[in-house]
């Protein structure tokens, strides 16, 4: 997290902040306590990235900062903003993901079990987000490529063991 983000999301004043915002805000700053999302700051150059990305797109501080520094660091630039995610991958950073992808690849390495899943999307539901039916689908792919990764792995496994056993050179007197 970029000091931008983190200025976005727990400094900056807000006007009407709904019951979603108070919540995800409280709950950014409990995991912030146990020394989790760290904000970064940026370089001058990251700076002057961020310049030149603003001139070409209209997006808020935190996206650009985080597009600059996630290029820099040759890190993953995780979005749920559809012109935040095409000016990303436009500057050639080709770890652009969304929230969904982020979702699958947690189910996929079991890192999110099936119940986690469905308290992500019903919480995300309650509090207004519209990202539901994409976890559900990246849900789905992710069980499909679990399944199809642990089936290679089951397929390489048995086609290694011979289920014939070679002749032996000491039984077979015409060798």
């Amino acid at each position: 997290m970029t000091a931008f983000v983190h200025y976005e999301c727990l400094v900056k004043p807000r006007t009407n902040p709904t019951e979603a915002d108070l919540e995800l805000r409280e709950r950014l700053k409990r995991e912030q306590q146990r020394g989790k999302f760290k904000p970064h700051s940026c370089s001058i150059g990251d700076l002057q990235a961020i310049a030149d990305l603003e001139s070409r797109r209209r997006l808020g501080k935190g996206e650009l900062s985080s597009i600059a520094f996630a290029t820099r660091i040759g890190q993953a630039f995780i979005t749920d903003d559809q012109k935040a995610r095409k000016l990303s991958v436009s500057v050639g950073n080709t770890l652009t993901q969304t929230t969904p992808h982020l979702h699958s690849w947690l189910i996929f390495k079991n890192l999110l079990t099936d119940a986690d899943h469905c308290t992500v999307t019903s919480q995300h539901q309650s509090m207004g987000g519209s990202l539901a039916p994409h976890f559900n689908v990246a849900y789905d792919l992710a069980l499909q490529c679990r399944f199809n990764t642990h089936l290679a792995a089951n397929l390489a496994a048995s086609a290694s063991v011979p289920t014939t056993m070679p002749p032996s050179p000491e039984l077979n007197p015409e060798t």
